[in-house]
């Protein structure tokens, strides 16, 4: 098999070999690197929406448990955290600016705004609630939140005596209306985020594209060190070995031995007929 061995064959086959598997493995990588990249931005998606969900119906439940805990202990704490956190800390407006922000988030987007309307317009009924309480617990008037000085009692409401209207408020935030109202603002959070893991399912092929991209730059290595050794074999036997020999001959005085690569056993067999002429 040596014999038939050309160096300029070897060298040529071996650069062409190189080259492709070289290709190979940079297009491959390059392509792997932007399937990672289009994984790690839809799992990044997921997880900002997730919060941005969790900071919403955290918003939710916080006005709930706060207003619920003024009807029940008709302290004016309580009213006064419930208006900070829906005036001044705000965290589903908060949450609906940064799922806005995200790609690819717009039916997300719009199942939140509906989360918001929906908690919007159930805080009508918080007001009314709180309404009740102040007038309940003889707050001054000058000291209620505008948004319950703008509040207006029904005429049998506002007949009640103190302990009836706390009652009132306590029975208008347990009420069938109430919860599920509350259930319906969750849905619409629910969704925000089933949108995401859809989109992120979706995605999932990125990451089979990336697993497959990821063998074949495996396989091309493996082949790539495989060629490698082969080559590093043929050219122990086939030049390396023979120039050895042909210089200890040489070295010598005697007739190389002809073996090798065609162009080595070409010029063993010159340097013998010199060698027999002389």
């Amino acid at each position: 098999m040596a014999g038939n061995l050309k160096i300029r064959a070897l060298g040529n086959w071996s650069l062409g070999i190189t080259a492709v598997l070289a290709i190979l493995c940079i297009a491959m990588s390059i392509l792997g690197f932007r399937k990672y990249e289009v994984l790690q931005s839809s799992t990044r998606d997921y997880i900002a929406c997730e919060a941005a969900a969790q900071r919403f119906q955290t918003g939710s439940d916080t006005l709930t448990r706060r207003v619920r805990l003024a009807a029940a202990t008709g302290e004016q704490a309580y009213i006064d955290a419930y208006f900070e956190e829906a005036n001044v800390t705000r965290s589903r407006e908060t949450a609906l600016a940064d799922l806005s922000a995200l790609h690819g988030g717009e039916d997300a987007v719009t199942s939140l705004e509906q989360a918001l309307s929906a908690s919007t317009d159930l805080m009508q009924t918080e007001y009314y609630a709180m309404r009740l309480v102040e007038e309940a617990i003889l707050a001054p008037a000058a000291q209620w939140p505008r948004e319950l000085s703008d509040v207006t009692l029904s005429p049998e409401d506002a007949a009640l005596s103190g302990s009836d209207k706390t009652d009132r408020a306590r029975e208008l935030l347990i009420s069938p209306e109430y919860e599920d109202a509350k259930s319906e603002i969750a849905g619409d959070v629910d969704a925000a985020l089933a949108v995401f893991t859809d989109t992120l399912t979706a995605r999932q092929r990125a990451a089979d594209v990336f697993a497959r991209i990821f063998r074949t730059v495996t396989v091309c290595v493996a082949l790539f060190a495989a060629v490698m050794l082969l080559e590093c074999v043929v050219i122990r036997r086939g030049i390396v070995r023979p120039l050895l020999e042909y210089n200890e001959s040489i070295r010598h005085g005697v007739i190389a031995p002809i073996h090798g690569a065609a162009e080595l056993r070409a010029l063993a067999e010159t340097y013998n007929s010199i060698y027999e002429e002389n």
